[in-house]
């Protein structure tokens, strides 16, 4: 097996190799994303019924809304085994990159219901490629990486990510309307429409961790 230093992990044994971390990198990354869908699909609902944000500053909702990100990030980094370094570089990531996305998700019940199928996947596929092109970039900056390595990681984060958006737009072109079936139909859409672009870059990420 031939490895190769990356990054500024390179001094803890980030190494390129291909083994079945690929797929423990791509599950962590995944359950940090899924994490972080519960700050505005979960916690902001709760808090809200509760009457958290009540007479409260609009610091609080976006507290809620940011801090799973960025726990959800800090998770996913770690696995990584940089160091702090990592698990910072993922923190700050997640929250940058996916709020886009995520903003997009809780806002679908407001569509209009007339919009085609190419506005849609325009607009979702756009959105989701620039937002996890920036989380991927973002991520193996602050971590570090040669600037080479965050060029590939902003290109696969954007390709998985355009994946999603496209994949979003066609759960919301295919089931227009109201009605509990819809809605849970459509959270099962988004939910896979975030998680699998952070499985594919962890997926990426994992063929640089030697020991993930």
């Amino acid at each position: 097996m031939s490895s190769t230093p990356v990054g500024g992990c390179s001094q803890r044994g980030l190494v390129l190799t291909f083994r079945s971390q690929q797929v423990h990198v791509a599950l962590r990354f995944a359950g940090g994303m899924f994490l972080a869908m519960t700050g505005p699909l979960v916690l902001i609902p709760i808090l809200g019924a509760a009457g958290f944000f009540v007479g409260g500053s609009v610091l609080r909702a976006l507290a809620a809304f940011v801090a799973p990100s960025v726990i959800g990030g800090a998770i996913a980094g770690w696995v990584l085994r940089c160091g702090w370094q990592g698990t910072l570089a993922f923190a700050v990531a997640f929250p940058v990159g996916a709020s886009v996305p995520l903003f997009i998700v809780t806002t679908l019940p407001a569509l209009s219901g007339h919009e085609t199928v190419t506005q849609l996947s325009l607009g979702f596929a756009g959105s989701f490629s620039l937002s996890y092109a920036l989380l991927g970039a973002v991520g193996t900056a602050v971590a570090g990486f040669r600037w080479r390595l965050v060029g590939e990681a902003a290109l696969t984060f954007a390709f998985a990510g355009g994946v999603g958006g496209l994949i979003l737009a066609s759960v919301v072109a295919l089931l227009a309307g109201d009605g509990s079936d819809v809605e849970l139909f459509r959270l099962v859409g988004s939910t896979v429409a975030l998680l699998i672009p952070a499985a594919v870059g962890g997926w990426w990420l994992g063929r640089l961790s030697g020991l993930a």
